[in-house]
């Protein structure tokens, strides 16, 4: 097989071209260039192609069959759900490169009942794309299944929960969580593309 004809295989998302006997380590390093999640497919694992996988995909870690530090570190940086597929040998590590990335707790008008909410800020993901919401703390519990859909321009940033990961939020994949710098950002861009200051 020629490297254009790989190329658009792969492009394709045809797994079979990555569990040939005779794919070699260069072939998947390239396929992640233009798939990044095909390492669940992939015959051969090597430290470098597993790193390359989690720096574009965190959540390949998932398939990774032999973690090492440095490959959980750089999954988790690439997304915080990764932390759930972290081996418990490397799970501090992984951690402790996310300290300062702490989710923001935050506070909302919630109109229904014309109360302020204390929570954390999620984004939870549905079939058809998602929606902000604050999953409320009650008596220092946060309740996911309780979570309330917001209008971003309505919150107020109180801290950021440095408690987070050890409450074991991560095993829940319906959500993502955004530390106070990143949700920051995103607000104010939200209130800019529709005029607020």
């Amino acid at each position: 097989m020629s490297r254009d004809e790989f190329i658009k295989e792969v492009k394709e998302r045809n797994p079979d071209v990555l569990t040939r006997a005779d794919i070699t380590e260069e072939e998947v390093l390239l396929a992640l260039d233009y798939w990044p999640k095909c390492l669940r497919y992939s015959n051969i694992q090597t430290p470098s192609i597993c790193l390359k996988s989690v720096i574009s995909y965190g959540l390949s870690l998932k398939y990774v069959k032999e973690q090492t530090e440095e490959i959980c570190v750089a999954a988790v940086k690439q997304d915080w759900n990764a932390l759930k597929f972290v081996k418990e040998e490397f799970k501090e590590a992984a951690k402790n490169a996310l300290k300062g990335k702490e989710p923001a707790i935050v506070s909302a008008q919630i109109y229904c009942g014309g109360r302020t909410l204390h929570g954390i800020l999620v984004y939870e993901k549905t079939p058809t794309g998602g929606f902000w919401g604050i999953a409320p703390i009650v008596n220092g519990v946060i309740e996911l299944s309780n979570t309330f859909g917001i209008q971003l321009n309505t919150l107020n940033f109180i801290r950021r929960d440095e408690n987070f990961f050890n409450r074991g939020l991560y095993d829940d994949w319906h959500y993502s969580f955004y530390s106070f710098e990143d949700a920051f950002e995103r607000i104010n861009s939200q209130k800019r593309r529709y005029g607020g200051k």
